[in-house]
């Protein structure tokens, strides 16, 4: 969803064709009727029903990305709003008492994992900022950001997920290997703090 999606939005962005757009949206909403469940968490993929935690980073992320960039009269707009919030106030329900979300996402002994995090955080911040979500997940996002500086030391993000292909089994999500300074962490939360800052300029 996020790297097709994100293309998509930044094409429309730079070139103004609503070829971009209708292709980015298109693949946005194609996945979450293929993948988002009844709570609104995605699973990973069609043949694995885990709900990882940074697939769900990278719908979450791909989503508000295109929401904050499209406009407000396009037919479709509502459709991928609805997918959005069904997931926003899922999410809502499964962070965890630190602030931070878990690698399995529904699954509260596994461990917390700050790449999914971080794109929550900024996903919910610019929600907040732009009216798409209520009050409530103000205070969700200042608590994932809370948790996010726990987990940063000298600007390294810790406890990142190392890239995950589709596993054949749940321990292979469990056992995944976590690392300090992982790009899959370090832009996401590059991503979080500027939606931190604007929610609050």
């Amino acid at each position: 969803m996020f790297m097709v999606g994100a293309l998509q939005i930044q094409a429309y962005r730079a070139l103004k064709k609503e070829v971009y757009l209708d292709r980015g949206l298109m693949q946005l909403l194609a996945y979450a009727k293929a993948l988002q469940e009844q709570y609104g968490l995605f699973q990973h993929t069609a043949n694995i029903p885990v709900f990882w935690g940074r697939a769900n980073g990278w719908a979450a992320a791909a989503m508000t990305l295109t929401l904050e960039n499209m406009p407000k009269e396009n037919k479709k707009r509502e459709e991928l709003m609805a997918v959005y919030k069904k997931m926003m106030s899922a999410l809502q329900k499964y962070q965890g008492t630190n602030g931070l979300w878990h690698q399995v996402l529904i699954d509260p002994a596994s461990f917390e994992e700050t790449s999914c995090t971080a794109m929550f955080t900024y996903a919910m911040a610019t929600g907040v900022k732009n009216g798409w979500l209520d009050e409530s997940f103000r205070a969700t996002a200042v608590k994932g950001w809370n948790g996010l500086l726990q987990k940063t030391q000298k600007g390294q993000l810790s406890d990142v997920c190392v890239g995950t292909g589709e596993g054949k089994n749940y321990d292979y999500y469990l056992d995944r290997p976590r690392e300090k300074g992982n790009f899959h962490g370090q832009a996401s939360l590059l991503w979080a703090a500027t939606a931190m800052l604007q929610l609050y300029e």
